[in-house]
């Protein structure tokens, strides 16, 4: 399996995820659309790449932007099949009810070829978080999902009185 697209509908509470499978012909592509509750280290993935998105947008001066990361959609190009990403993201902005929406610019993980510019790469500790929000999407689609904590030695949940 490997993921196309990770997105967090925080309004609904929604996760979408995108992902293809490799078949005897290809890949098949699936969507998965639901409304269960992601584990928080899923939220968590994709957060912490808010950083990131000032950075491959080249946003600088404030330090306390607040970055609402709600999607990285992911790319396989080249011969080796190299990983590449956009974020969207939204940024509070201070004299505005809506947010600054930013889609950061696609950056590869490696060179498609030797003569690749170094600018058109995505740093280490970027590569690193986008392949735990990889990590969580898979969980995820494997049916890893928050759920209730059940108090099993709470007897008066379970005794009739």
């Amino acid at each position: 399996m490997r993921i196309k697209k990770v997105k967090y509908y925080k309004k609904e509470q929604k996760v979408l995820i995108s992902y293809e499978e490799k078949g005897a012909d290809g890949y098949d592509n699936y969507t998965l659309d639901s409304e269960d509750t992601p584990n928080p280290s899923l939220l968590k993935s994709l957060s912490d790449l808010a950083s990131d998105v000032l950075y491959l947008c080249e946003i600088k001066g404030k330090s306390d932007f607040h970055v609402d990361v709600r999607s990285v959609s992911f790319s396989y190009g080249g011969e080796n099949e190299v990983m590449g990403a956009t974020i969207s993201a939204g940024i509070a902005l201070e004299r505005s009810y809506c947010p600054l929406n930013v889609n950061t610019p696609h950056k590869a993980s490696e060179s498609y070829s030797e003569h690749e510019d170094p600018k058109q790469l995505l740093d280490e500790s970027a590569i690193i978080k986008l392949k735990l929000v990889q990590e969580e999407a898979m969980k995820f689609v494997s049916g890893d999902r928050a759920q209730l904590k059940l108090d099993m030695n709470d007897k008066s949940k379970t005794e009739n009185t």
